[in-house]
């Protein structure tokens, strides 16, 4: 699919509400407000670029210098950094040289993922950069490419730069119990002149845009089902989503709200929301919930294939528990996992033991799934319902072998 321009849609509320015979004034644009320069985040690529032109790129973004822009050789570098933009979508870079002045455009394309898109849609998607005064300034026009999943500009200077979302249903994912409920609102990022050239721009709640919105849904069900949970529209156009009484079979909820796109027509905005069954734990971290292991690498036990050298002594898995403890019911807390194997030995079998944990917190990046962090290791995911706990990645130890396993524990 070959590039579309199309209009940032900074001033699109003004204009439908005049289209609609809106009664009184607009609310009117915030005041834009610094943020701070974003800290480094990973090494920085660089590539000697002359008048001859050439382009640069990194995972995320690349960048294309046409012949004539540059007056002499200078090195052009990109470097990741924190994404501080208002609305900021994705990863934020640095481009530099900073102080130069290009005699020709040059294209800037910044990539996204699905991930990326929590809340908002592709054709919400804008490109800003942040000027000395930490000030972040929107592009009216960018080039879509929503096959390839990419937003290009056209740019004469090089600075921070990051996409963001012009438009957005606020939070993109969350976590609520059974019977629970979020507030979910649209989000505006408004300029403050509705100019070709680039302006800088605030993101704020928008009772005006929210107006414009129509079909609340859950899972595809406008206002949703006591199967599904059910949302309702507020006085103040936000909209409250309640989760049903017990865990949905397809699940998180994909709340969702239509909203009409300049020159795109109606765009789905969707706010993944992961429903969780009752806290596994009482008011103190003794009341944990226990899940007994039933599989390990994805078969039942007792396991017989962990990998030994020819002169170590068998193993076999025979047992194991994992714990989570989650006092206050928010999907955070502490977990451990013990296991137990038996080493083969030449005067009988030895049962042994191991232990680890450490805390565990919903992804924000992946709705529905769990972080569980090691302290002095790596990471891992898994994913929690009421009656079954899977987690891949789990550092495993027997007296033989150490690996990083997939285990599926039951109550």
């Amino acid at each position: 699919m070959e590039q579309s321009w199309k209009t940032t849609l900074f001033g699109f509320v003004l204009i439908l509400l005049a289209a609609c015979g809106g009664s009184g004034k607009p609310t009117p644009a915030p005041e834009p407000t610094p943020t701070p320069v974003g800290a480094i985040k990973g090494p920085m690529v660089t590539q000697e670029i002359g008048p001859q032109g050439g382009g640069l790129s990194t995972p995320g973004v690349s960048l294309e210098i046409p012949p004539g822009a540059l007056a002499k050789n200078e090195l052009i570098g990109i470097q990741e950094i924190e994404n501080h933009a208002h609305g900021g979508i994705g990863k934020a870079y640095r481009l530099v040289p900073e102080g130069v002045k290009f005699a020709k455009p040059v294209m800037i394309t910044f990539e996204f993922t699905d991930a990326d898109l929590a809340g908002t849609a592709p054709e919400l998607l804008g490109v800003a950069y942040q000027d000395d005064k930490g000030l972040w300034y929107g592009y009216k026009a960018v080039a879509l490419d929503s096959a390839r999943k990419t937003v290009s500009i056209e740019a004469d200077h090089f600075s921070d730069w990051s996409l963001f979302a012009s438009y957005q249903l606020l939070p993109g994912s969350a976590a609520v119990r059974v019977s629970g409920s979020v507030n979910l609102r649209i989000v505006h990022c408004r300029r403050v002149a509705d100019t070709d050239a680039p302006k800088p721009y605030m993101c704020a709640p928008s009772p005006e845009a929210a107006a414009l919105a129509s079909n609340w849904s859950a899972n595809g069900v406008v206002g949703g089902s006591s199967a599904t949970g059910t949302v309702v529209v507020n006085a103040d156009k936000t909209a409250t989503y309640t989760a049903p009484a017990q865990v949905p079979s397809s699940n998180p909820v994909a709340v969702s709200v239509e909203y009409p796109a300049q020159g795109f027509g109606k765009v789905l905005l969707v706010s993944n929301v992961s429903v969780l069954g009752e806290p596994c734990a009482g008011s103190s971290p003794a009341n944990s919930c226990a899940y007994k292991m039933v599989e390990f690498n994805g078969e039942t036990l007792p396991y017989t294939k962990l990998p030994r050298d020819p002169w170590e002594n068998p193993e076999t898995l025979t047992k194991g528990t994992l714990t989570l403890a989650d006092s206050d019911g928010d999907g955070s807390g502490t977990w451990n996992i013990r296991y137990f194997w038996e080493e083969d030995r030449p005067g009988g079998r030895l049962e042994q033991f191991a232990q680890i944990g450490g805390s565990f917190h919903p992804m924000s990046n992946e709705p529905g799934t769990t972080e569980f962090l090691v302290p002095g290791d790596k990471p891992f995911s898994g994913i929690i319902t009421e009656q079954e706990v899977t987690v891949n990645g789990v550092p495993f130890s027997t007296k033989n072998v150490t690996l990083s396993a997939q285990m599926k524990f039951s109550r």
